[in-house]
């Protein structure tokens, strides 16, 4: 039996993103709260992450019905691995044409332009703020029955980008260095 060696950042990160979402509620449901409507939007803010592939993936089935006339577009979503990684389970409901682009830098490197980057120690920075991953996204796809690019080079990303006529993963590799204000 393989032992259990904690929590993947994953999991982490989506029940993090559950609790922030769904406290208030719970707030309005158990103790009869108002809920005023800052509080509201930062809810519907912080679920941004939670379900965007699943939202992409409603967005092309609504959009690509056989009875529209203009029922020939592909669907296109941009987000990162983290947030991939997040939502992967929702590929299983993917089909039709739709395109999942997921830039990956192997981790929330967004969050090496905060101020926290400097003062928190680098390894503690890396395991909570950066949480690498290491998936395949390959594989992932694969898992799911969905087709697999992968881009290296710019002129690569157009190729990828080709019509499509099932769903695909596009995997974008992305260089490590932090952003830098951009």
């Amino acid at each position: 039996m393989r032992p259990i060696l904690g929590p993947t950042a994953a999991i982490t990160g989506f029940l993090t993103g559950l609790y922030v979402v769904l406290t208030p509620v719970l707030a309005w449901l158990l103790f009869r709260q108002k809920l005023n409507g800052k509080l509201l939007f930062a809810a519907r803010l912080a679920r941004v992450g939670l379900g965007t592939i699943a939202t992409a993936i409603g967005v092309a089935r609504a959009s690509q019905r056989v009875t529209d006339i203009d029922a020939h577009g592909v669907t296109r979503v941009v987000l990162g691995d983290l947030a991939a990684v997040y939502d992967a389970g929702s590929l299983v409901a993917g089909d039709g044409r739709i395109q999942v682009i997921v830039g990956n830098n192997h981790g929330g490197r967004i969050f090496e332009d905060l101020e926290v980057a400097e003062t928190a120690g680098a390894e503690v920075f890396e395991r909570v703020m950066i949480t690498p991953q290491t998936i395949l996204f390959e594989h992932l796809a694969a898992a799911y029955g969905w087709e697999y690019r992968r881009v290296t080079t710019r002129g690569s990303l157009t190729e990828a980008l080709s019509i499509t006529t099932g769903p695909v993963l596009i995997e974008v590799d992305l260089p490590h260095a932090p952003a830098n204000g951009i």
